[in-house]
């Protein structure tokens, strides 16, 4: 479930780039930034996702 909630941020993080690059391309900077903003948290959040699965599989393999 985590590793398809990772996936769908990492493409939605994607597609944002490159909506961001449209606006950037029409000259239309400040929805370009938000998009950009909005992109980056994407990805952030789709690692943490990633961190958060790789911990508890680390805690669980000091618990045995």
């Amino acid at each position: 479930m985590l590793e398809k909630a990772v996936r769908l941020l990492l493409a939605a993080g994607f597609l944002m780039l490159i909506a961001g690059c449209v606006f950037g391309f029409t000259r239309q900077w400040n929805y370009a930034a938000l998009v950009w903003i909005g992109a980056l948290c994407c990805c952030i959040a789709a690692l943490n996702f990633k961190n958060q699965k790789n911990k508890k599989n680390s805690n669980e393999k000091e618990e045995n």
